[in-house]
C-alpha cells in the first residue's frame, strides 16, 4: 500500500472509531456551533488522538525506508555509508554506525511523539 494511501486509511479509519460517531457533533450543532466549529472543536480532536501514533508509525516507516533512495541515486546515509566503505573497506564498522544513526533517529522520532501525546492528550 502506498504511504499516501495508508495515511489515508489510517484517517478514515480514525474517523469512523472516534467517539463523535455516537453525537458528539450532532450534540454541538444542536447548542448552536456551526458546522465548521463542530468539526473543529468536537470532532477533529478525537479523531486525532485516534490516529496519531499509526500517524507517527507511518512517518518512522518512511524515514527508515528512506534507504531505498539509494537505488535511484539518491544521496542518503545508507548511500553515504557505502561509499564510505568503498574507499576503506571497512564494511562493517560503516554500516553498524549507520545502523545505530537510523536507531537513534527512530528513537528520537518515538520519543518527541510520546511527548507530544502527553501535552497534547494528556497521556
Amino acid at each position: 500500500m502506498p504511504p499516501t494511501l495508508a495515511v489515508l486509511h489510517d484517517w478514515r479509519g480514525g474517523g469512523s472509531s472516534a467517539p463523535s460517531n455516537f453525537g458528539a457533533k450532532a450534540t454541538s450543532l444542536s447548542i448552536g456551533m456551526s458546522a465548521f466549529s463542530a468539526y473543529a472543536y468536537v470532532v477533529f480532536p478525537q479523531v486525532f488522538q485516534v490516529v496519531f501514533f499509526p500517524y507517527v508509525n507511518q512517518l518512522n516507516w518512511a524515514l527508515l525506508n528512506s534507504s531505498l533512495g539509494m537505488i535511484i541515486g539518491l544521496r542518503e546515509l545508507t548511500g553515504a555509508t557505502q561509499a564510505a566503505q568503498s574507499e576503506s573497506f571497512r564494511t562493517f564498522e560503516f554500516f553498524i554506525i549507520a545502523a545505530c544513526i537510523y536507531y537513534l533517529m527512530a528513537k528520537a522520532i518515538e520519543t518527541l511523539a510520546q511527548l507530544a501525546s502527553w501535552r497534547l492528550f494528556g497521556r
